[in-house]
């Protein structure tokens, strides 16, 4: 199946576009586009984390104003956002837990961060172990990486269901076919224990 134009949707790339898959993506991440992208758990609603305009676009689309979780386009500059006094446990939990988990701890105050983060104590990032942590790396900056729905709602397995008005709002898609793992859980670093929290749906803060 090719890449096409859907009305009133985004363009879709799929398997059979894989030649044209990362250079599209990370293009169209620089260029201010809003995406729906693949990810080791489920399909995240992305972009570029520095362009104010897009994140404003996307977190419209999901109907939520919270600080969205980053995929880093590089370990040490992630590491370098984290209070020192998390970085230890940061460092541990992702050794630990790869891409499976959102890890948050504290924010160093006096490093810069993305527009969508500016009053944010804390920071939130997640590693996947899928292109989506390669396209980040290659556009040079970090990329917003959340699930593909209306906040709480259920998320996106597959293109059968996505909300009409973020389909609508959305200008590319990776589809891979369904996607029906579980969502990241939350692994907070600046508690003792360590706190896990699942997470079915988006938190609706």
């Amino acid at each position: 199946m090719a890449s096409h134009r859907r009305t009133r949707g985004p363009t879709v790339l799929t398997a059979a576009d894989r030649a044209a898959i990362d250079r599209t993506v990370v293009e169209g991440l620089r260029a201010g586009q809003v995406a729906i992208l693949p990810t080791d758990t489920i399909y995240g609603l992305s972009a570029n984390a520095f362009d104010a305009a897009a994140v404003d676009r996307l977190l419209a689309l999901k109907r939520r104003r919270a600080y969205p979780t980053l995929v880093p386009h590089d370990v040490e500059w992630a590491r370098a956002r984290v209070d020192p006094r998390d970085l230890e446990a940061f460092d541990r939990a992702r050794a630990a837990a790869g891409g499976k988990l959102t890890l948050l701890a504290r924010r160093r105050p006096d490093v810069e961060v993305p527009p969508c983060w500016e009053g944010n104590p804390n920071v939130g990032f997640r590693f996947p172990d899928s292109a989506i942590s390669q396209w980040a790396a290659e556009l040079g900056a970090p990329v917003v990486s959340t699930s593909v729905n209306l906040t709480g709602e259920r998320p996106m397995t597959s293109l059968d269901d996505v909300h009409p008005a973020v389909w609508a709002g959305v200008d590319l898609a990776v589809y891979l076919g369904p996607l029906n793992n579980p969502p990241s859980g939350l692994l907070w670093l600046d508690r003792t224990p360590w706190a896990l929290q699942p997470r079915s749906l988006e938190p609706s803060r």
